[in-house]
Order: C-alpha cells, then sequence, then structure tokens
C-alpha cells in the first residue's frame, strides 16, 4: 500500500477504521483538537496516521485500498457512520485553513501558553 500517496479523505477513513479501542492516541480527540491547533494536520498527524496504518495493515495481515476502505465503511454502523462524517468534516475544513492563502491562524494568550 503506498500510503503516503493517499488523499486525506482515505488516510482518515482508514485511520478511522483501523482505530484501535484503549489505544495510547484517541483519534476522535486529535481531530476535535485540529480546531484549536490546525497546524497539527500536517505537522504531524498525517504522519502518525500513515505509520499507524502500515502498522495495523502489517499486523493484521490486510492490504487495504481506497476502494475497500470505502466497502468497508459501507458496513460499519449508523452511530459509526456518523461520527465518522463529523470527524471527517473537521479534517477537511482543517485542510482548507491550512491550505488557504486568506486564512491565517489567530495565536490566541490560552494558544501561546499552551505551545
Amino acid at each position: 500500500m503506498q500510503n503516503e500517496n493517499l488523499d486525506l479523505n482515505t488516510l482518515f477513513t482508514l485511520r478511522f477504521l483501523l482505530d484501535v479501542k484503549n489505544d495510547i492516541v484517541n483519534l476522535k480527540q486529535d481531530v476535535l483538537d485540529l480546531q484549536y491547533f490546525p497546524e497539527r494536520l500536517d505537522g504531524s498527524y498525517k504522519q502518525e496516521w500513515v505509520t499507524f496504518i502500515k502498522r495495523q495493515c502489517h499486523k493484521r495481515n490486510i492490504e487495504l485500498s481506497q476502494k475497500t476502505a470505502q466497502v468497508r465503511l459501507n458496513e460499519i454502523s449508523d452511530d459509526k457512520i456518523e461520527e465518522y462524517q463529523t470527524l471527517l468534516t473537521l479534517v477537511q475544513q482543517t485542510e482548507n485553513i491550512n491550505n488557504s492563502e486568506n486564512i491565517k491562524v489567530i495565536k490566541t494568550n490560552v494558544k501561546a501558553y499552551i505551545e
């Protein structure tokens, strides 16, 4: 699998589908944090997702493609698909913000303190 060449939607879909409960990373919280720290998407999340996907595919002895990801996505429960859609929308909005020349991330006092 060429994860490095996957578009953001497919990359997130694979990461969501392969998520492991009680893992050290809370995917949902990471995505929700993008609202406050959009730079994390390009700064670390994408590479972390690629690494996670490769590890899980190897561990589970599966090969996932964009088409397979979509088929598996159709098989998950309605409540999970709703969560997926919400998180994917946040990821897409963050990508749009990061790629926009007209939008600047405002560094608030709280954000500066946390960093």
